[in-house]
């Protein structure tokens, strides 16, 4: 069984920030390393917790980049950050062990895993170097090339993505690594059927009352399948009504583009709440 954890007063805000030229959302937009770092700290003055940060585009479709490439991207902004100080606010957003190695080396707070989970050695490595350091496992099925070629519908993947989690889980933990530390995200979007993501959303609330569950929604392609809207950006209202249901479903770390409505939602939600 997946251990009991005590709820969280609010979900953690992780604001995403792609620098790529092709992510589905806002590819190209902060590309460069001065855009990215603009755009860091602008969603730290947002009201972030932590700045998720990805250089290889996960969209469906996307063709994966060399180790050497992505971290082209990555070691600038993360140079940067480290000379604010700022590296204890950042995830890293990647389905490549050595450049999780590299930046928890540089001092990231956060491992967001889009893969398959590291060896245990790599894990043990990870822990060695951040004893605290934080780690979101994400179910993902295929790779982006093709995941969206034959998704998983609706029949069993609750129970895909539960033992996806409690198998992810023990090798987090046979690593050492602090079960307060450890997330599990469903991964809407990650190969599943329009039916399957909203099944996932469904059971999120069952989810949260037993384990970290971090979970992104923010501007994907179901919406506009959905409801018809073309642009990403223009996905922002609906994306932040999800994430309200998700944050009221006791989830306890919400991904997003847009920090500051997300958490002016939130923490209304929580002082009526109170």
């Amino acid at each position: 069984m997946l251990s009991s954890l005590d709820q969280t007063p609010r979900p953690l805000v992780f604001g995403v920030v792609n620098i790529t030229p092709d992510s589905f959302s806002d590819g190209g937009d902060f590309f460069s390393r001065d855009a990215s770092y603009q755009r860091c700290l602008q969603i730290l003055d947002d009201g972030a917790d932590f700045i998720d940060i990805g250089a290889e585009s996960t969209r469906p479709g996307a063709k994966r980049l060399s180790d050497q490439e992505e971290w082209q991207r990555l070691e600038g902004i993360l140079l940067k950050l480290k000379e604010s100080n700022l590296l204890s606010k950042v995830s890293i957003d990647t389905r490549k062990s050595d450049l999780m190695l590299k930046a928890a080396q540089l001092g990231v707070a956060w491992i967001n895993c889009v893969g398959e989970i590291p060896s245990e050695d790599l894990l043990a490595k990870l822990q060695q170097i951040n004893p605290n350091i934080g780690f979101i496992a994400t179910h993902v099925h295929g790779d982006p090339e093709t995941m969206q070629l034959q998704p998983i519908g609706p029949g069993k993947i609750v129970l895909r993505v539960e033992e996806y989690f409690e198998s992810c889980t023990a090798q987090l933990l046979d690593a050492k690594l602090r079960s307060d530390k450890i997330y599990m995200d469903p991964g809407i979007g990650f190969g599943k059927t329009d039916a399957a993501n909203l099944k996932l959303l469904i059971n999120c609330s069952v989810w949260s009352k037993r384990i970290n569950l971090a979970v992104g929604v923010s501007r994907k392609s179901i919406f506009q399948r959905l409801f018809g809207i073309e642009s990403p950006k223009d996905r922002d209202p609906v994306s932040k009504v999800a994430e309200l249901a998700l944050a009221m479903a006791g989830v306890q770390m919400i991904r997003t583009h847009d920090v500051k409505g997300l958490r002016k939602g939130v923490l209304k939600y929580h002082e009526a709440m109170q």
